[in-house]
């Protein structure tokens, strides 16, 4: 499932071609892709959430329970969507003064990118709605009643952890874009100081080997951090702890 995420990246960041036919072509990978998206993240909690309480789940197991839940996954990430839409339209809005003022593309690209990181204080409070799914068979507005009861009282921490858990890959990816304009540009290293982290990414945008970079980092750090989202869950909300989930929610305290 975290291969499925992966390729859901992987393949939706690949260079596109520029005319109808491929743009048609592309709409149905992207929907097809999204589709694959939701159900490996999906899965990827359910099986975070079977190892923290130290069971073991099967392939077959873990896409029923994935597939059974498609829709309310859905039906949150839509929600979700209403809501934050006010905060990212006056963000864009806001990068597009930015953009008409200076006519260049960098500044705005920082506003994106650090206005975007704002959300991440939200990570734990998403996780826990699905996780009120698979743990209990809830529907959404007790799930997300609970998630936000628990989110709320412990916010200090969980906020800090869902910056950590944001800001740590894009830190790796930064190496990583650095490395990839090395080999594919054949540039040496004298560019890697001189460039910005938003201007590595816009130049690199469009290659392979950088976006591979970046949907391996994903495949890797997203079954981390979805593990680390239901310790949290399975601490603050009063669920006995067994020895797998105290050892690992020590540094939590």
């Amino acid at each position: 499932f975290g291969f499925l995420y992966f390729l859901s990246i992987y393949v939706s960041s690949y260079p596109k071609q520029p005319n109808v036919q491929m743009a048609c072509f592309y709409m149905i990978i992207g929907l097809i892709l999204s589709i694959v998206g939701i159900l490996g993240a999906t899965g990827i909690t359910y099986i975070s959430y079977k190892t923290a309480n130290g069971e073991v789940a099967t392939f077959k197991e873990t896409y029923l329970e994935a597939r059974k839940l498609f829709w309310r996954v859905v039906a949150v990430d839509f929600l979700t969507f209403l809501v934050l839409s006010p905060c990212a339209c006056s963000l864009y809005a806001f990068s597009y003064l930015a953009y008409d003022q200076s006519s260049q593309i960098t500044p705005v690209f920082n506003i994106l990118l650090f206005g975007s990181m704002s959300f991440s204080i939200l990570i734990a409070f998403s996780s826990f709605i699905v996780i009120g799914f698979i743990a209990y068979d809830w529907g959404i507005r007790k799930s997300v009643k609970n998630a936000w009861r628990i989110f709320t009282d412990h916010f200090g921490v969980l906020a800090s952890a869902g910056i950590i858990l944001v800001v740590t890959p894009l830190l790796v990816n930064a190496i990583l874009f650095a490395i990839a304009m090395v080999i594919e540009s054949s540039l040496g290293l004298y560019p890697i100081g001189t460039l910005h982290y938003p201007d590595i990414i816009l130049t690199l945008k469009d290659r392979p080997l950088a976006n591979l970079f970046i949907s391996l980092t994903s495949i890797i750090w997203m079954p981390y951090t979805e593990l680390v989202v239901v310790i949290a869950y399975l601490k603050y909300s009063g669920v006995k702890e067994n020895d797998l989930i105290k050892a690992l929610s020590a540094p939590l305290e």
